[in-house]
């Protein structure tokens, strides 16, 4: 019963009274019809040790806010140095590039790495349990062996793809190549 009442601890800060309704002395031969409630109903047993308050540490981390349903568990990673949303022309251009290998905004996480909280960056984006992180001008909150672009890496059961900027993929034919490639291999 006691290892059942843990869980409460992290729902309820204040303390817990409770309100005794029968005294039953186990040791006591008198018949039950000879008893008589001798406890207070206003009596109120204290816990002899407050239970502490979980530690910022034992808290799930806070739930990252992304575009798309993420059906197929990928994590589309992006970053702008103006600390803003993607713009959209360079989305609409990210969405012809995984429209290529048949992804649309429906099957992808995008998030922009801003909206990550830096000491549990790791643990958000585990929330989301993405097969594939593929990472615009980021380096996403997960260990990569290395940090060579357009190679693909393991990390755990979680595939790595780095890659340049959006805006300077989209300007840049033999960059373009080189994602296509990696993204062959890890789609199609």
């Amino acid at each position: 019963m006691d290892s059942e009442q843990q869980f409460l601890r992290f729902f309820i800060h204040e303390d817990i009274y409770c309100l005794a309704k029968e005294v039953i002395d186990f040791q006591d031969d008198t018949p039950k019809s000879q008893h008589t409630d001798t406890t207070d109903e206003t009596a109120v047993t204290k816990p002899s040790a407050p239970v502490p308050a979980p530690t910022p540490k034992q808290l799930p981390p806070p739930v990252l806010v992304h575009k798309g349903s993420n059906h197929k568990k990928v994590a589309v990673l992006f970053h702008t140095q103006e600390q803003t949303d993607i713009d959209t022309t360079l989305e609409n251009f990210l969405m012809k590039i995984l429209a290529a290998v048949k992804l649309d905004i429906e099957d992808i996480a995008l998030i922009h790495t801003k909206d990550f909280d830096t000491e549990q960056a790791e643990a958000q984006l585990d929330l989301l349990r993405p097969t594939v992180v593929i990472a615009f001008n980021c380096t996403p909150p997960m260990k990569t062996p290395s940090k060579d672009l357009y190679s693909i890496y393991k990390s755990g059961n979680t595939s790595v793809l780095l890659a340049d900027d959006l805006a300077l993929l989209h300007t840049d034919k033999m960059k373009k190549k080189q994602l296509w490639e990696a993204l062959q291999l890890l789609f199609l």
